[in-house]
């Protein structure tokens, strides 16, 4: 045993061994490259749809994230903001995206955290609406719906693990090379090549911010549908990018805004 031990590679040693996870040393996704997952940035049509995904904090800035999706169903990462933000503020951000970049923007996803932010409030001034109920009263006023995005970190981990392989040995998501510096010592990029596992096995809870709103999306249903098409809106938990599986009675049927 000691002699196959010192074949192996670090990383290699907790799997082979131990009986751990190959992908629990280092780094959470380490198939993510520069080449080929980072490209020129380019105009995104106007028959694409565009999601924004909100990371709420507290005191820290909210880390806001724009992805977008073609009609070969590949992913993008086209913009993100790090920013201190009123819940009003936090709206209109999304509502100016939609408007000056000619967004197709109809839904929106926020961190949980935003339900039930103003307890305290309520206890010494009475009924005090909270962040989520405020972004999705303004948001609705522009067409945009606002949903709770799911916090199934393991799912989501794994599907963004497959979709910078692609099914087919090709990546089927990208990163706008605007986003290599955009925000110091934060972002997509920045994040993706630092966010890392613990001694326990368990993601640590630093350099993850965008990472959270980059799990989220994967488990949500972003598909190009042409004009003349309804889109289904899927509940994320039965969401799977790889193996869709969803029965009537799990599906909501709205037309796309």
């Amino acid at each position: 045993k000691e002699t196959f031990a010192a074949s192996l590679k670090e990383n290699e040693k907790i799997p082979r061994i131990q009986g751990g996870w190959l992908n629990l040393v280092g780094l959470i996704w380490p198939g993510f490259k520069v080449d080929p997952h980072v490209i020129d940035d380019f105009k995104i049509p106007t028959d694409w749809p565009v999601f924004p995904f909100i990371d709420f904090h507290y005191k820290l800035p909210h880390a806001i994230s724009f992805y977008t999706a073609d009609p070969q169903e590949r992913r993008y990462v086209i913009d993100e903001r790090w920013e201190h933000l009123s819940p009003e503020e936090t709206a209109d951000l999304i509502i100016r995206a939609k408007t000056s970049n000619a967004w197709n923007i109809n839904e929106a996803f926020i961190d949980p955290l935003s339900k039930g932010d103003t307890v305290f409030l309520k206890n010494r001034m009475g009924d005090v609406p909270d962040s989520f109920s405020i972004i999705k009263e303004r948001l609705g006023r522009h067409g945009i719906e606002l949903n709770v995005a799911t916090k199934d970190k393991a799912s989501g981990i794994l599907n963004i693990e497959k979709m910078l392989m692609g099914p087919n040995k090709m990546p089927i998501l990208f990163f706008f090379r605007s986003l290599t510096n955009k925000i110091k010592d934060e972002g997509h990029i920045w994040e993706i090549q630092r966010w890392t596992y613990e001694e326990n096995q368990k993601p640590k809870d630093e350099n993850d911010h965008f990472m959270e709103n980059l799990y989220r999306m994967s488990l949500v249903e972003m598909k190009y549908y042409p004009e003349n098409e309804k889109r289904q809106t899927v509940a994320e938990s039965d969401f799977d990018i790889f193996n869709p599986r969803v029965t009537e009675t799990e599906r909501q049927i709205e037309a796309w805004r």
